[in-house]
Protein backbone atom coordinates (compact mmCIF):
# COMPACT_ATOMS: atom_id res chain seq x y z
CA UNK A 1 0.00 0.00 0.00
CA UNK A 2 2.93 2.31 1.31
CA UNK A 3 4.58 1.72 -2.31
CA UNK A 4 1.55 2.30 -4.75
CA UNK A 5 1.05 5.58 -2.58
CA UNK A 6 4.83 6.50 -2.95
CA UNK A 7 4.12 5.67 -6.93
CA UNK A 8 1.18 7.91 -6.93
CA UNK A 9 3.07 10.57 -5.24
CA UNK A 10 5.86 10.60 -7.51
CA UNK A 11 3.42 10.71 -10.41
CA UNK A 12 1.91 13.58 -9.57
CA UNK A 13 5.06 15.71 -8.66
CA UNK A 14 5.95 14.52 -12.50
CA UNK A 15 2.97 16.02 -14.30
CA UNK A 16 3.19 19.35 -12.08
CA UNK A 17 6.79 19.72 -13.18
CA UNK A 18 5.72 18.97 -16.56
CA UNK A 19 3.13 21.26 -16.48
CA UNK A 20 4.90 24.04 -14.55
CA UNK A 21 8.33 23.83 -17.79
CA UNK A 22 5.43 23.85 -20.55
CA UNK A 23 4.26 27.14 -18.51
CA UNK A 24 7.21 28.74 -19.18
CA UNK A 25 6.92 29.24 -22.71
CA UNK A 26 3.70 31.29 -21.73
CA UNK A 27 5.22 33.21 -19.46
CA UNK A 28 8.21 33.85 -22.03
CA UNK A 29 6.02 36.16 -24.47
CA UNK A 30 4.28 37.59 -22.06
CA UNK A 31 7.02 39.19 -19.55
CA UNK A 32 7.60 42.22 -21.99
CA UNK A 33 4.42 43.72 -23.13
CA UNK A 34 3.37 43.51 -19.27
CA UNK A 35 6.73 45.41 -18.38
CA UNK A 36 6.08 47.76 -21.65
CA UNK A 37 2.92 48.35 -19.99
CA UNK A 38 3.45 49.31 -16.94
CA UNK A 39 6.82 51.66 -18.47
CA UNK A 40 5.43 53.48 -21.21
CA UNK A 41 3.62 56.72 -21.56
CA UNK A 42 1.73 55.00 -23.39
CA UNK A 43 0.80 51.16 -24.76
CA UNK A 44 1.64 50.56 -28.26
CA UNK A 45 3.46 47.34 -28.00
CA UNK A 46 3.83 44.77 -31.40
CA UNK A 47 5.34 41.34 -30.89
CA UNK A 48 5.15 40.26 -34.66
CA UNK A 49 5.19 41.95 -38.32
CA UNK A 50 2.34 44.62 -38.75
CA UNK A 51 0.03 43.99 -36.35
CA UNK A 52 -0.25 47.92 -36.07
CA UNK A 53 -1.94 48.00 -39.63
CA UNK A 54 -4.40 45.01 -38.65
CA UNK A 55 -4.80 46.19 -35.20
CA UNK A 56 -5.97 49.35 -36.00
CA UNK A 57 -9.30 50.73 -36.61
CA UNK A 58 -8.82 51.77 -40.39
CA UNK A 59 -7.09 48.66 -40.86
CA UNK A 60 -9.62 46.58 -40.15
CA UNK A 61 -12.32 48.81 -41.71
CA UNK A 62 -10.15 48.20 -45.10
CA UNK A 63 -10.34 44.47 -45.01
CA UNK A 64 -13.03 43.03 -42.63
CA UNK A 65 -14.89 42.17 -45.94
CA UNK A 66 -12.31 40.41 -48.28
CA UNK A 67 -12.19 36.97 -48.42
CA UNK A 68 -9.09 35.28 -45.96
CA UNK A 69 -9.76 38.56 -43.39
CA UNK A 70 -13.25 37.83 -42.27
CA UNK A 71 -11.83 37.41 -38.70
CA UNK A 72 -11.10 41.09 -38.42
CA UNK A 73 -14.60 42.29 -37.94
CA UNK A 74 -13.54 41.22 -34.09
CA UNK A 75 -11.29 43.60 -34.01
CA UNK A 76 -13.49 46.39 -35.39
CA UNK A 77 -15.94 45.46 -32.54
CA UNK A 78 -13.36 45.79 -30.08
CA UNK A 79 -12.77 49.28 -31.08
CA UNK A 80 -16.60 49.99 -31.07
CA UNK A 81 -16.57 48.78 -27.68
CA UNK A 82 -13.46 51.15 -26.20
CA UNK A 83 -10.90 48.84 -26.50
CA UNK A 84 -7.58 49.58 -28.55
CA UNK A 85 -5.55 47.92 -30.88
CA UNK A 86 -2.72 47.30 -28.01
CA UNK A 87 -4.54 46.02 -25.24
CA UNK A 88 -6.26 44.14 -28.23
CA UNK A 89 -2.80 42.56 -28.88
CA UNK A 90 -2.15 41.77 -25.69
CA UNK A 91 -5.15 40.18 -24.64
CA UNK A 92 -5.31 38.07 -27.62
CA UNK A 93 -1.73 36.94 -26.98
CA UNK A 94 -2.90 36.52 -23.39
CA UNK A 95 -5.74 34.00 -23.69
CA UNK A 96 -5.35 32.49 -27.46
CA UNK A 97 -2.17 30.65 -27.62
CA UNK A 98 -2.72 29.34 -24.06
CA UNK A 99 -6.07 28.22 -25.54
CA UNK A 100 -5.53 26.60 -28.42
CA UNK A 101 -2.59 24.64 -26.25
CA UNK A 102 -5.37 23.44 -23.83
CA UNK A 103 -7.78 22.49 -27.21
CA UNK A 104 -4.90 20.87 -28.56
CA UNK A 105 -4.28 18.66 -25.26
CA UNK A 106 -7.65 17.57 -25.22
CA UNK A 107 -7.99 16.23 -28.55
CA UNK A 108 -4.67 14.40 -27.97
CA UNK A 109 -6.31 12.89 -25.29
CA UNK A 110 -9.20 11.70 -26.53
CA UNK A 111 -7.36 10.00 -29.68
CA UNK A 112 -5.50 7.98 -27.11
CA UNK A 113 -2.26 9.91 -26.38
CA UNK A 114 -0.93 9.67 -22.46
CA UNK A 115 -1.08 13.31 -20.85
CA UNK A 116 2.41 14.05 -20.84
CA UNK A 117 3.31 13.24 -24.40
CA UNK A 118 -0.13 15.35 -25.49
CA UNK A 119 1.91 18.64 -23.55
CA UNK A 120 4.76 17.96 -25.85
CA UNK A 121 3.33 17.71 -28.97
CA UNK A 122 1.05 20.57 -28.14
CA UNK A 123 3.82 23.11 -27.23
CA UNK A 124 5.41 21.75 -30.69
CA UNK A 125 2.90 22.48 -32.45
CA UNK A 126 1.92 25.68 -30.71
CA UNK A 127 5.48 26.87 -31.01
CA UNK A 128 7.55 24.96 -33.03
CA UNK A 129 7.60 27.29 -35.95
CA UNK A 130 10.74 28.93 -34.02
CA UNK A 131 12.49 25.95 -35.34
CA UNK A 132 11.90 26.55 -39.41
CA UNK A 133 11.97 30.38 -39.47
CA UNK A 134 14.58 33.09 -38.70
CA UNK A 135 14.12 32.76 -35.29
CA UNK A 136 16.50 29.73 -35.83
CA UNK A 137 20.50 31.34 -35.99
CA UNK A 138 20.59 28.04 -38.44
CA UNK A 139 17.56 29.03 -40.50
CA UNK A 140 18.83 32.64 -40.56
CA UNK A 141 22.13 32.31 -42.38
CA UNK A 142 20.53 30.04 -44.96
CA UNK A 143 17.87 32.52 -45.48
CA UNK A 144 20.93 35.29 -45.42
CA UNK A 145 22.78 33.57 -48.16
CA UNK A 146 19.35 34.23 -50.61
CA UNK A 147 19.76 30.80 -52.23
CA UNK A 148 17.59 30.90 -55.78
CA UNK A 149 14.24 29.26 -55.26
CA UNK A 150 14.62 28.36 -51.74
CA UNK A 151 12.06 30.20 -49.22
CA UNK A 152 11.53 30.37 -45.89
CA UNK A 153 9.28 32.08 -42.73
CA UNK A 154 11.41 35.19 -42.74
CA UNK A 155 9.77 35.84 -39.27
CA UNK A 156 11.68 35.68 -36.09
CA UNK A 157 9.16 35.00 -33.69
CA UNK A 158 6.24 31.85 -33.29
CA UNK A 159 3.60 32.34 -35.51
CA UNK A 160 0.77 31.68 -32.82
CA UNK A 161 1.56 35.60 -31.67
CA UNK A 162 0.68 37.29 -35.05
CA UNK A 163 -2.29 39.32 -33.77
CA UNK A 164 -5.57 38.63 -35.23
CA UNK A 165 -3.84 37.01 -37.83
CA UNK A 166 -3.33 33.78 -37.99
CA UNK A 167 -3.34 33.67 -34.22
CA UNK A 168 -7.22 33.66 -34.23
CA UNK A 169 -7.12 31.53 -37.10
CA UNK A 170 -5.26 28.76 -35.11
CA UNK A 171 -7.69 29.27 -32.56
CA UNK A 172 -10.92 28.13 -33.99
CA UNK A 173 -8.68 25.37 -36.21
CA UNK A 174 -8.67 24.04 -32.71
CA UNK A 175 -11.65 24.58 -31.28
CA UNK A 176 -13.23 22.27 -34.10
CA UNK A 177 -10.73 19.87 -34.49
CA UNK A 178 -11.33 18.99 -30.84
CA UNK A 179 -15.22 19.12 -31.65
CA UNK A 180 -14.56 16.94 -34.65
CA UNK A 181 -12.67 14.15 -32.82
CA UNK A 182 -15.37 14.44 -29.63
CA UNK A 183 -18.37 14.08 -32.52
CA UNK A 184 -16.87 11.70 -34.56
CA UNK A 185 -17.92 13.88 -37.63
CA UNK A 186 -15.57 15.20 -40.45
CA UNK A 187 -17.99 17.73 -40.93
CA UNK A 188 -17.09 20.15 -38.20
CA UNK A 189 -13.47 20.44 -39.91
CA UNK A 190 -14.87 22.09 -42.68
CA UNK A 191 -16.72 24.92 -40.71
CA UNK A 192 -14.25 27.70 -40.01
CA UNK A 193 -12.88 27.28 -43.59
CA UNK A 194 -14.24 30.69 -44.28
CA UNK A 195 -13.05 32.62 -42.00
CA UNK A 196 -9.73 31.70 -41.62
CA UNK A 197 -6.67 33.41 -42.63
CA UNK A 198 -5.66 33.21 -46.66
CA UNK A 199 -2.20 31.78 -45.55
CA UNK A 200 -3.62 28.89 -43.27
CA UNK A 201 -6.69 28.32 -45.10
CA UNK A 202 -4.82 26.93 -48.33
CA UNK A 203 -3.20 24.43 -46.36
CA UNK A 204 -5.51 23.83 -44.21
CA UNK A 205 -7.79 23.32 -47.34
CA UNK A 206 -5.27 20.87 -48.94
CA UNK A 207 -5.60 18.87 -45.64
CA UNK A 208 -9.26 18.40 -45.36
CA UNK A 209 -9.48 17.53 -49.44
CA UNK A 210 -6.82 14.52 -48.82
CA UNK A 211 -8.58 13.86 -45.41
CA UNK A 212 -12.14 13.34 -46.95
CA UNK A 213 -10.57 11.34 -49.70
CA UNK A 214 -8.35 8.94 -47.32
CA UNK A 215 -11.77 8.40 -45.27
CA UNK A 216 -13.54 7.95 -48.03
CA UNK A 217 -11.62 5.24 -50.11
CA UNK A 218 -9.94 3.81 -47.22
CA UNK A 219 -6.44 2.28 -49.40
CA UNK A 220 -4.10 2.12 -46.78
CA UNK A 221 -1.19 1.70 -48.50
CA UNK A 222 2.05 4.55 -49.32
CA UNK A 223 1.07 4.86 -53.32
CA UNK A 224 -2.80 5.07 -52.29
CA UNK A 225 -1.53 8.29 -50.07
CA UNK A 226 0.29 9.83 -52.31
CA UNK A 227 -2.46 9.35 -55.18
CA UNK A 228 -5.13 10.95 -52.47
CA UNK A 229 -2.76 13.63 -52.56
CA UNK A 230 -2.19 14.30 -56.24
CA UNK A 231 -5.90 14.42 -56.88
CA UNK A 232 -6.12 17.02 -53.34
CA UNK A 233 -3.76 19.22 -55.53
CA UNK A 234 -5.73 19.39 -58.84
CA UNK A 235 -8.89 19.84 -57.09
CA UNK A 236 -7.43 22.60 -55.06
CA UNK A 237 -5.50 23.90 -57.99
CA UNK A 238 -7.98 24.42 -60.16
CA UNK A 239 -10.74 25.80 -57.30
CA UNK A 240 -7.57 27.86 -56.17
CA UNK A 241 -7.65 29.19 -60.07
CA UNK A 242 -10.78 30.07 -60.57
CA UNK A 243 -11.02 31.65 -57.29
CA UNK A 244 -8.08 34.12 -57.86
CA UNK A 245 -9.07 34.78 -61.45
CA UNK A 246 -12.68 36.20 -60.74
CA UNK A 247 -11.12 38.10 -57.68
CA UNK A 248 -8.14 39.81 -59.65
CA UNK A 249 -10.74 40.84 -62.47
CA UNK A 250 -13.34 42.33 -59.90
CA UNK A 251 -11.24 43.55 -56.88
CA UNK A 252 -9.24 46.35 -56.94
CA UNK A 253 -7.57 45.82 -53.44
CA UNK A 254 -6.64 42.20 -54.80
CA UNK A 255 -5.42 43.50 -58.31
CA UNK A 256 -3.28 46.45 -56.71
CA UNK A 257 -1.44 44.20 -53.42
CA UNK A 258 1.30 42.38 -54.24
CA UNK A 259 -0.89 38.90 -54.07
CA UNK A 260 -1.33 39.48 -57.56
CA UNK A 261 1.86 39.23 -58.79
CA UNK A 262 1.42 36.63 -61.98
CA UNK A 263 4.14 33.95 -61.43
CA UNK A 264 4.61 30.21 -62.18
CA UNK A 265 8.29 29.23 -61.55
CA UNK A 266 9.10 26.86 -59.15
CA UNK A 267 10.17 26.98 -55.09
CA UNK A 268 10.95 24.94 -52.36
CA UNK A 269 10.55 25.71 -48.95
CA UNK A 270 12.99 24.73 -45.88
CA UNK A 271 10.10 23.07 -44.26
CA UNK A 272 9.48 20.58 -47.36
CA UNK A 273 13.05 19.78 -47.32
CA UNK A 274 13.46 19.02 -43.31
CA UNK A 275 9.68 17.01 -43.30
CA UNK A 276 11.61 15.06 -46.07
CA UNK A 277 14.15 14.22 -44.16
CA UNK A 278 12.80 13.38 -41.38
CA UNK A 279 10.38 10.96 -42.93
CA UNK A 280 12.87 9.30 -44.89
CA UNK A 281 15.16 9.21 -41.51
CA UNK A 282 12.53 7.84 -40.07
CA UNK A 283 11.68 5.21 -42.71
CA UNK A 284 15.13 4.07 -42.70
CA UNK A 285 15.55 3.79 -39.10
CA UNK A 286 11.96 1.53 -39.22
CA UNK A 287 13.39 -1.13 -41.88
CA UNK A 288 16.50 -1.17 -39.78
CA UNK A 289 15.45 -2.20 -36.87
CA UNK A 290 12.36 -4.07 -38.49
CA UNK A 291 9.80 -1.62 -37.20
CA UNK A 292 6.12 -1.54 -39.08
CA UNK A 293 5.58 2.05 -39.02
CA UNK A 294 1.55 1.97 -38.68
CA UNK A 295 -0.18 3.26 -42.05
CA UNK A 296 -2.27 6.46 -40.92
CA UNK A 297 1.75 7.86 -39.41
CA UNK A 298 2.65 7.00 -43.41
CA UNK A 299 -0.56 9.24 -44.58
CA UNK A 300 0.24 12.09 -41.92
CA UNK A 301 3.70 12.16 -43.11
CA UNK A 302 2.84 11.85 -46.65
CA UNK A 303 0.04 14.53 -46.67
CA UNK A 304 2.22 17.07 -44.66
CA UNK A 305 5.11 16.65 -47.89
CA UNK A 306 2.56 17.01 -50.15
CA UNK A 307 0.58 19.82 -48.50
CA UNK A 308 4.15 21.84 -47.87
CA UNK A 309 4.95 21.10 -52.13
CA UNK A 310 1.65 22.40 -52.65
CA UNK A 311 1.63 25.93 -50.64
CA UNK A 312 4.72 26.43 -52.25
CA UNK A 313 3.82 25.64 -55.38
CA UNK A 314 0.35 26.83 -56.23
CA UNK A 315 1.68 29.45 -58.29
CA UNK A 316 2.32 27.12 -61.00
CA UNK A 317 -1.33 25.70 -61.27
CA UNK A 318 -3.15 29.19 -60.41
CA UNK A 319 -0.75 31.56 -62.12
CA UNK A 320 -0.56 33.99 -58.79
CA UNK A 321 2.14 33.66 -56.55
CA UNK A 322 -0.02 34.85 -53.54
CA UNK A 323 2.86 35.79 -51.01
CA UNK A 324 5.23 32.06 -50.19
CA UNK A 325 6.65 33.80 -47.32
CA UNK A 326 3.54 33.89 -45.42
CA UNK A 327 2.46 30.64 -46.74
CA UNK A 328 5.55 29.16 -45.19
CA UNK A 329 5.32 30.84 -42.06
CA UNK A 330 1.68 30.75 -41.14
CA UNK A 331 1.08 27.52 -42.55
CA UNK A 332 3.99 25.74 -43.64
CA UNK A 333 5.94 25.76 -40.29
CA UNK A 334 2.90 24.57 -38.81
CA UNK A 335 2.44 21.32 -41.06
CA UNK A 336 6.33 20.63 -40.44
CA UNK A 337 6.06 21.24 -36.69
CA UNK A 338 3.11 18.52 -36.88
CA UNK A 339 5.79 16.51 -38.40
CA UNK A 340 8.40 16.87 -35.95
CA UNK A 341 5.66 16.24 -33.10
CA UNK A 342 5.23 12.51 -35.08
CA UNK A 343 8.59 11.63 -35.72
CA UNK A 344 9.33 12.44 -31.76
CA UNK A 345 5.80 10.20 -31.37
CA UNK A 346 7.07 7.58 -33.31
CA UNK A 347 10.71 7.29 -31.40
CA UNK A 348 8.46 6.92 -28.16
CA UNK A 349 6.50 4.06 -29.76
CA UNK A 350 9.90 2.35 -30.68
CA UNK A 351 12.31 3.39 -27.38
CA UNK A 352 9.72 4.08 -24.88
CA UNK A 353 9.44 1.22 -22.76
CA UNK A 354 12.40 0.60 -20.84
CA UNK A 355 12.21 -2.72 -20.98
CA UNK A 356 13.14 -2.34 -24.96
CA UNK A 357 16.10 -0.90 -23.59
CA UNK A 358 17.17 1.40 -21.11
CA UNK A 359 19.71 3.34 -22.88
CA UNK A 360 17.31 3.74 -26.16
CA UNK A 361 14.21 4.79 -23.62
CA UNK A 362 16.57 7.75 -21.65
CA UNK A 363 17.87 8.83 -25.25
CA UNK A 364 14.54 9.31 -26.82
CA UNK A 365 13.64 10.95 -23.76
CA UNK A 366 16.60 13.09 -23.11
CA UNK A 367 15.78 13.96 -27.09
CA UNK A 368 12.26 15.03 -26.58
CA UNK A 369 13.53 16.69 -23.64
CA UNK A 370 16.17 18.74 -26.13
CA UNK A 371 13.56 19.74 -28.71
CA UNK A 372 11.76 21.76 -25.94
CA UNK A 373 14.05 23.41 -24.41
CA UNK A 374 15.58 24.99 -27.59
CA UNK A 375 12.07 25.87 -28.46
CA UNK A 376 11.78 27.92 -24.85
CA UNK A 377 15.55 29.15 -25.71
CA UNK A 378 14.31 30.70 -28.82
CA UNK A 379 10.97 31.42 -27.68
CA UNK A 380 12.79 33.27 -25.17
CA UNK A 381 15.75 35.21 -28.00
CA UNK A 382 12.79 36.25 -30.17
CA UNK A 383 11.28 38.10 -27.24
CA UNK A 384 14.45 40.06 -26.36
CA UNK A 385 15.68 37.54 -23.54
CA UNK A 386 20.22 37.81 -23.56
CA UNK A 387 20.87 34.92 -22.02
CA UNK A 388 24.82 36.21 -21.51
CA UNK A 389 23.00 38.86 -19.04
CA UNK A 390 20.19 36.68 -18.33
CA UNK A 391 17.26 39.30 -18.49
CA UNK A 392 15.27 40.35 -21.13
CA UNK A 393 16.53 43.97 -23.03
CA UNK A 394 12.28 45.38 -24.25
CA UNK A 395 11.98 48.32 -26.88
CA UNK A 396 10.05 50.87 -24.90
CA UNK A 397 9.25 53.14 -28.64
CA UNK A 398 10.51 57.13 -27.96
CA UNK A 399 9.65 58.18 -25.15
CA UNK A 400 6.32 60.88 -25.73
CA UNK A 401 5.17 63.10 -22.74
CA UNK A 402 2.04 62.46 -21.65
CA UNK A 403 0.59 65.70 -22.66
CA UNK A 404 1.72 65.16 -26.45
CA UNK A 405 0.02 61.53 -26.00
CA UNK A 406 -3.23 63.08 -24.97
CA UNK A 407 -3.18 65.86 -27.91
CA UNK A 408 -2.71 63.20 -30.18
CA UNK A 409 -5.60 60.74 -28.90
CA UNK A 410 -7.51 64.10 -29.11
CA UNK A 411 -6.60 64.95 -32.92
CA UNK A 412 -4.01 62.37 -34.19
CA UNK A 413 -5.01 63.56 -38.05
CA UNK A 414 -2.87 66.80 -37.27
CA UNK A 415 0.08 64.55 -35.26
CA UNK A 416 3.59 65.10 -37.00
CA UNK A 417 5.13 62.32 -35.34
CA UNK A 418 8.81 62.62 -36.43
CA UNK A 419 9.73 58.38 -37.22
CA UNK A 420 7.07 56.26 -39.66
CA UNK A 421 7.08 53.32 -37.43
CA UNK A 422 6.23 55.66 -34.29
CA UNK A 423 3.84 56.99 -36.13
CA UNK A 424 2.01 54.33 -36.69
CA UNK A 425 2.24 52.83 -33.44
CA UNK A 426 0.24 55.60 -32.66
CA UNK A 427 -3.13 53.86 -34.12
CA UNK A 428 -2.60 51.40 -31.51
CA UNK A 429 -3.15 53.81 -28.35
CA UNK A 430 -6.47 54.48 -28.25
CA UNK A 431 -10.03 52.86 -29.44
CA UNK A 432 -10.84 54.10 -33.24
CA UNK A 433 -7.79 56.31 -33.21
CA UNK A 434 -6.85 57.75 -36.67
CA UNK A 435 -3.57 56.99 -38.27
CA UNK A 436 -1.46 59.95 -37.92
CA UNK A 437 0.21 61.60 -41.31
CA UNK A 438 2.94 59.37 -42.79
CA UNK A 439 2.36 56.41 -40.92
CA UNK A 440 3.44 53.45 -42.98
CA UNK A 441 -0.08 51.92 -43.44
CA UNK A 442 -0.81 54.78 -45.64
CA UNK A 443 0.80 53.17 -48.46
CA UNK A 444 -0.98 49.98 -48.45
CA UNK A 445 -4.31 51.18 -50.79
CA UNK A 446 -6.59 49.25 -48.64
CA UNK A 447 -6.07 51.53 -45.49
CA UNK A 448 -5.42 54.65 -47.18
CA UNK A 449 -8.93 54.46 -48.90
CA UNK A 450 -10.79 53.78 -46.08
CA UNK A 451 -11.29 57.58 -46.52
CA UNK A 452 -11.25 59.69 -49.85
CA UNK A 453 -9.53 62.50 -47.52
CA UNK A 454 -6.53 61.57 -46.63
CA UNK A 455 -4.25 62.25 -49.39
CA UNK A 456 -5.58 65.83 -49.16
CA UNK A 457 -4.51 65.79 -45.17
CA UNK A 458 -1.16 64.36 -46.28
CA UNK A 459 -0.43 66.78 -48.83
CA UNK A 460 -1.00 70.00 -46.54
CA UNK A 461 0.66 67.84 -43.56
CA UNK A 462 3.70 67.87 -46.24
CA UNK A 463 3.53 71.29 -46.82
CA UNK A 464 4.16 72.19 -43.16
CA UNK A 465 6.70 70.03 -42.23
CA UNK A 466 8.36 71.15 -45.62
CA UNK A 467 8.44 75.01 -44.39
CA UNK A 468 8.92 73.90 -41.02
CA UNK A 469 12.03 71.62 -41.36
CA UNK A 470 14.70 74.60 -41.04
CA UNK A 471 13.28 76.28 -37.98
CA UNK A 472 12.08 72.90 -35.84
CA UNK A 473 14.97 70.77 -34.38
CA UNK A 474 12.87 67.65 -34.63
CA UNK A 475 11.94 67.67 -38.20
CA UNK A 476 15.62 69.19 -39.28
CA UNK A 477 16.61 65.43 -37.85
CA UNK A 478 13.68 62.99 -39.64
CA UNK A 479 12.91 65.24 -42.24
CA UNK A 480 14.62 63.43 -44.71
CA UNK A 481 12.95 60.71 -43.70
CA UNK A 482 9.67 61.38 -43.61
CA UNK A 483 9.72 63.61 -46.94
CA UNK A 484 11.16 60.02 -48.47
CA UNK A 485 7.95 58.23 -47.01
CA UNK A 486 5.60 61.17 -48.32
CA UNK A 487 6.94 61.04 -51.66
CA UNK A 488 6.29 57.13 -52.04
CA UNK A 489 2.63 57.90 -50.40
CA UNK A 490 1.86 59.88 -52.78
CA UNK A 491 3.19 57.61 -56.12
CA UNK A 492 0.65 54.65 -54.85
CA UNK A 493 -1.76 57.30 -53.83
CA UNK A 494 -1.78 58.37 -57.58
CA UNK A 495 -2.21 55.23 -58.85
CA UNK A 496 -5.10 54.01 -56.27
CA UNK A 497 -7.41 57.42 -56.83
CA UNK A 498 -10.38 55.15 -58.27
CA UNK A 499 -10.58 52.84 -55.13
CA UNK A 500 -13.07 53.42 -52.54
CA UNK A 501 -13.23 50.85 -49.49
CA UNK A 502 -14.46 52.80 -46.29
CA UNK A 503 -17.73 52.09 -45.02
CA UNK A 504 -18.00 54.48 -41.73
CA UNK A 505 -18.67 57.96 -41.73
CA UNK A 506 -18.10 58.79 -38.78
CA UNK A 507 -14.05 57.69 -39.32
CA UNK A 508 -14.18 59.62 -42.88
CA UNK A 509 -16.02 62.46 -41.04
CA UNK A 510 -14.79 65.94 -42.57
CA UNK A 511 -14.85 67.79 -38.90
CA UNK A 512 -12.28 65.27 -38.45
CA UNK A 513 -9.62 66.18 -41.36
CA UNK A 514 -10.67 70.08 -41.45
CA UNK A 515 -7.60 72.86 -40.47
CA UNK A 516 -4.04 73.13 -40.95
CA UNK A 517 -3.67 72.99 -37.19
CA UNK A 518 -0.56 70.93 -37.72
CA UNK A 519 1.80 69.86 -34.15
CA UNK A 520 5.37 68.66 -33.84
CA UNK A 521 5.19 65.47 -31.34
CA UNK A 522 8.77 66.07 -29.93
CA UNK A 523 10.21 62.72 -28.06
CA UNK A 524 12.11 63.23 -25.15
CA UNK A 525 14.76 61.69 -23.78
CA UNK A 526 14.11 58.19 -21.95
CA UNK A 527 16.03 55.54 -23.06
CA UNK A 528 14.26 53.32 -25.70
CA UNK A 529 14.78 50.21 -23.77
CA UNK A 530 13.94 48.79 -21.18
CA UNK A 531 15.83 45.84 -19.15
CA UNK A 532 13.49 43.19 -16.47
CA UNK A 533 15.06 42.10 -14.47
CA UNK A 534 17.04 45.16 -14.01
CA UNK A 535 20.23 43.78 -12.57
Amino acid sequence: MKKNNHRISIIIRNINISMMFYMLFFVAYLIPPIYNYFNTEYFAFVNAWDEETYLSYQGAIGVMDKPGYYLLHVVYFLHKTGISGGIQNFLFDLIVPPLVFYMLIKSFIKIGVNKNSSYFYSIIILFGSLLLNTANPLISEVVQKKIPYLISGLESYPSILRTPNPELSYLIIAIFIWLAINRKNIFFLFLPLPFLYFAVAVPYFFVLISLYLYLRFNKKNVYAYILTNAISAIVLGIILCIMLHYIASSDQFFSSSRFAVKDRSFLISISFIVSLSLYVSTFCLAKYIKYTIRSEHHYVFITAISTLLFISNQQALTGFKLDPKNFEAYGGAVVASIVIALVCHILQDIFGDAKKGIICYYVTSMVKKAIALTVLCLLLSSQGFDFSELRYKIFLNNGIDYYYVDKIKKDSLHAIVPYNYLSSRMTLIEPKILAPPFSYQYNYPFFDKTCLLNEDIMRRAYNYIESNADSDSTLSESWRHLSTNAQMYFEIAKNNRDMRIGKDKMLCSEGNYRGDDFFIVPTNNREGWGYFPDW
